[in-house]
């Protein structure tokens, strides 16, 4: 168990050191189902292949790729909607979210609002927050279930197969902790890991501490959903 939870933590420190603007995992689920609700289009094996492809983007977390091998710029949701697959839907709908999410972050000034922490990896805190905020037991077995097996549109990317099951392996176990737990954890091994320090860890687990409990981070989460909401509701 031990070494599982390492491994989902060494996930939330490739997430840490990359300063790229995006949502997290859970976050990015978390909308996808969402999305079901106002375009109620696919089966369920579609959903599950939706679901990987929307996750899939990522693996460049792992190495595999160049952000711009799989994160498009200016999609829309007729994009998503009139994609060939149900897997490349999911894979623009992750380069949608991210978009959006970036813009209502800048609009509602959240940088500005977290900077008074003076946290080491302000932006990775803010989407590990979201995280948190968004996570649901129930959603995140269903995307466990989704990432058993890989999909062939998966290999077919110019990614090699041993990527492909790491990337399976550690976001089934980022999806097995809630992102408190992980911090925790680093945060009482004292771990430092690659250039974060276990100073800068603690630091960062009491400040996810403080702003999953705080008033206007807990509105901003809600307000982000709603947000998506209106945008799936406008088509």
């Amino acid at each position: 168990m031990l070494y599982r939870l390492f491994l989902s933590c060494l996930f939330s420190i490739l997430c840490i050191v990359n300063t790229c603007s995006a949502a997290c995992p859970i976050t990015h689920a978390v909308l996808a189902k969402k999305f079901w609700e106002y375009y109620p289009k696919y089966n369920e094996e579609e959903k599950s292949a939706f679901m990987v492809g929307t996750l899939f983007p990522d693996i460049r977390y792992i190495d595999a790729c160049e952000r711009e091998f799989t994160h498009f710029p200016n999609v829309t949701l007729d994009d998503v909607l009139n994609a060939p697959t149900p897997f490349s839907a999911g894979m623009l709908f992750h380069s949608y979210v991210d978009l959006h999410r970036e813009n209502f972050v800048v609009e509602n000034k959240l940088y500005e609002y977290i900077a008074h922490l003076d946290s080491p990896r302000p932006t990775t805190l803010l989407k590990v927050v979201e995280d948190e905020h968004y996570y649901n037991s129930a959603t995140l077995q269903y995307c466990r279930n989704c990432l058993k097996n890989n999909l062939d549109e998966e290999l077919q990317q110019g990614i090699d197969k041993d990527k492909v099951d790491e990337w399976h392996f550690v976001v089934t176990n980022w999806f097995s902790y809630m992102p408190s737990t992980i911090l925790y954890y680093l945060s009482i091994r004292k771990m430092s890991v690659l250039d974060i320090n276990a100073e800068e860890v603690g630091i960062m687990y009491q400040h996810h501490h403080q702003l999953i409990s705080d008033p206007f981070m807990q509105n901003y989460t809600k307000n982000l959903m709603i947000y998506f909401e209106e945008l799936f509701a406008q088509k």
